[in-house]
């Protein structure tokens, strides 16, 4: 198919039992928006600030792919301007090695892309290899010095080259070594997060070649880099593709936002829904949900607040809205299991 934390965690649960509940249009507050609205943009945080690069956006019914890039910092009234990318870049790899953006793969408009960059905060870019093929919708994350780099297409514009393919890269010597592929299968838009050195994938859809038609699922898995072993987990609370993910501690807790979710009688539509996955019991807790529906988006921990940004909120169009919670006040608002 062709398609164009200041406290720690414990703290905060210590003190659920006394707080008290908030409704949920009081825990996302609205933040300065981003310049331009954005989907499949790259989203790092550094030295305390917000860094967004590239995307994808919709100007004039005509879609665009990025170069720009922003930093934002709590307190600014707006997101200053950083100097451009090397190339257009959207629907790639990517995280923060030292004091470096890195970016993998994606797309620059016009082909799907295969480079493997660290650019720094004055624009320089410095080549650290090339993934062992071009790759675009996929799932990454940065654990130490290692970016793990999960499905996608080798053709952003061929939904049927999807993979199961499973990658990691040493960011400090670029060597790369095959990891054993995603059970899952060929993945669209899967979700990793890293606990305590192990990574949490979160679903993504799936090309369904005989009905011509992309298809969301439900399981998620967790990979044990120690053993190389993949371990089912208990299913997301419904079908989806294309969530937001965020660890909001270092072994226990992930909150996941938005998507592309199925309905039960079949219907695909944008969501804001929002889960606590618990590691240590393997479920999944309702949490106030964004204030709009959205997916793509991006999102990130500083201190004791999360982040949520960007994404497509309708089809053709970009949000520029950004939101965030504090940590302690989603956990106060706990409903139970998904």
């Amino acid at each position: 198919m062709r398609l164009p934390c200041t406290r720690s965690f414990a703290t905060m649960l210590l003190g659920l039992a006394a707080g008290p509940m908030l409704e949920a249009g009081s825990v996302w507050e609205r933040q300065p928006d981003l310049p331009v609205g954005i989907a499949g943009f790259a989203l790092a945080v550094h030295h305390g600030s917000l860094h967004v690069a590239g995307g994808s956006a919709w100007e004039d019914n005509a879609k665009l792919t990025l170069n720009r890039r922003w930093h934002w910092r709590e307190g600014d009234s707006s997101w200053t301007k950083q100097p451009r990318l090397p190339r257009p870049y959207a629907y790639g790899a990517y995280g923060i090695s030292g004091d470096a953006l890195v970016l993998a793969g994606g797309t620059d408009g016009t082909a799907t892309c295969d480079d493997l960059t660290a650019v720094g905060r004055d624009g320089a870019a410095r080549n650290i290899g090339r993934l062992p093929q071009p790759t675009a919708y996929c799932g990454s994350v940065v654990s130490g010095d290692a970016l793990y780099v999960l499905g996608g297409t080798t053709d952003i514009g061929d939904l049927a080259r999807l993979h199961a393919s499973f990658w990691t890269f040493d960011l400090a010597t670029g060597r790369s070594e095959k990891l054993p592929d995603y059970p899952g299968g060929p993945a669209l838009h899967p979700r990793p997060a890293v606990l305590d050195g192990r990574l949490v994938v979160f679903p993504g859809g799936t090309y369904d070649m005989q009905q011509a038609r992309v298809v969301n699922g439900s399981a998620t898995w967790a990979y044990e880099p120690a053993t190389r072993r993949w371990v089912p987990r208990s299913d997301y609370p419904f079908a989806v593709r294309g969530l937001a993910v965020c660890a909001l501690d270092s072994d226990r807790h992930i909150l996941t936002a938005g998507g592309v979710r199925t309905h039960p009688n079949g219907v695909t539509a944008m969501t804001g829904e929002c889960f606590l996955y618990d590691a240590a019991n393997d479920q999944f807790h309702s949490l106030p949900a964004l204030p709009h529906a959205v997916a793509l988006m991006g999102s990130a921990r500083i201190g004791e607040w999360v982040y949520v940004l960007g994404g497509e909120d309708r089809p053709q169009h970009r949000s520029v809205a950004v939101f965030r919670a504090r940590i302690s006040d989603l956990l106060a608002t706990l409903r139970g299991p998904g």
